[in-house]
């Protein structure tokens, strides 16, 4: 899909955010190779074998998206919802609670520092980025693409705010 020159939406605007702060964070780039946070702006097939140099790695997933109550006569809200995986080869317990921490930084920073710098049309969009819920486990390797260590997911959303301008297109009828 080829999208016209000069496009952009909010969607890509506040992953790419998103994407800059985690890999901003001090701890992530110490130990999240390069090539080991997946972004899915390729092809990325399945690992037949996990081996040393894969771990540990970072995933930045969309989780679905809602549209919100209007925010005023004039604007209409939506969020989006994501989550971070994150899989070490480590088992201390110290590991996982390190990224814990770090993933939580990196989402307080988003808020305080990134989210009113992230313009659309020329406008702040973003309302707040809210904490959702966490699961964390020790992978079993048989059933998780043989990656031996502490296994995270951490879930937010993101509430964004839009002016009707910025909603709607020019619309025609067919016909006319």
């Amino acid at each position: 899909m080829q999208l016209p020159e000069g496009y952009t939406n909010p969607f890509t605007i506040l992953f790419k955010g998103l994407e800059s702060t985690f890999r901003q964070n001090p701890l992530i780039k110490q130990f999240i190779r390069t090539n080991n946070f997946i972004v899915f702006d390729g092809v990325l097939g399945l690992k037949t074998r996990v081996q040393h140099g894969d771990l540990p790695e970072m995933v930045i997933i969309p989780n679905g998206h809602s549209q919100e109550d209007m925010g005023t006569s004039a604007t209409g809200r939506v969020s989006e919802s994501y989550r971070v995986f994150i899989s070490t080869d480590d088992k201390r317990m110290e590991a996982i609670h390190a990224f814990q921490w770090e993933i939580y930084r990196c989402l307080e920073t988003f808020n305080a520092q990134v989210a009113g710098t992230l313009l659309y049309n020329g406008h702040p969009f973003i309302e707040i980025l809210k904490m959702g819920s966490g699961t964390e486990s020790m992978s079993i390797s048989e059933t998780n693409r043989g990656i031996n260590g502490w296994c995270a997911v951490w879930d937010f959303t993101v509430a964004m705010q839009f002016s009707h301008n910025d909603l709607q297109f020019n619309y025609i009828p067919e016909g006319e």
